[in-house]
């Protein structure tokens, strides 16, 4: 009898721990690779908005002869404030963290600096939907355009 009466409230408390623990979304969990970007003189820090957060499957268009990814790669990426987990077709995914924004645009721009030097830029439209990522290389100290994920 003692086992019933001790069993709602083990039931209990165990539901209690369970809901009390930290549901903050960490959205590079899959990821083991993470890059964050360290911000320079005059750059102001990113943020993307709040209607571009959550998963987008997108599909590479305008591909340049440069691209390393060919038209129609398929790629998801994972959006929140500051960070950007990119999945593309084939490659490892890589976690990026802490955007910039370009002044005067809606543009913010996740750099990956740690591994194949790539920056993927996403922006919203007038309507505050997503307009596009573009990609591009930061090989050399230039941005070269590389392509639009769309």
């Amino acid at each position: 009898m003692k086992i019933l009466k001790l069993l709602p409230i083990l039931l209990c408390t165990v539901l209690l721990i369970s809901c009390s623990e930290d549901d903050s979304e960490d959205i590079s969990s899959n990821c083991s690779t993470v890059c964050e970007y360290t911000l320079e003189a005059g750059q102001d820090p990113g943020s993307v908005p709040a209607s571009l957060h959550g998963e987008l499957n997108l599909v590479l268009d305008f591909a340049t002869p440069q691209s390393p990814f060919p038209e129609g790669t398929a790629a998801t990426f994972t959006v929140s404030e500051t960070e950007m987990t990119v999945e593309i077709e084939g490659e490892e995914c890589i976690t990026l963290r802490n955007p910039y924004r370009i002044p005067g645009t809606s543009e913010d721009n996740f750099i990956d600096d740690c591994r194949d030097d790539y920056i993927f830029g996403i922006s919203a439209d007038q309507n505050g939907n997503l307009n596009e990522i573009n990609l591009g290389s930061i090989a050399g100290g230039n941005i070269q355009f590389l392509g639009q994920f769309k």
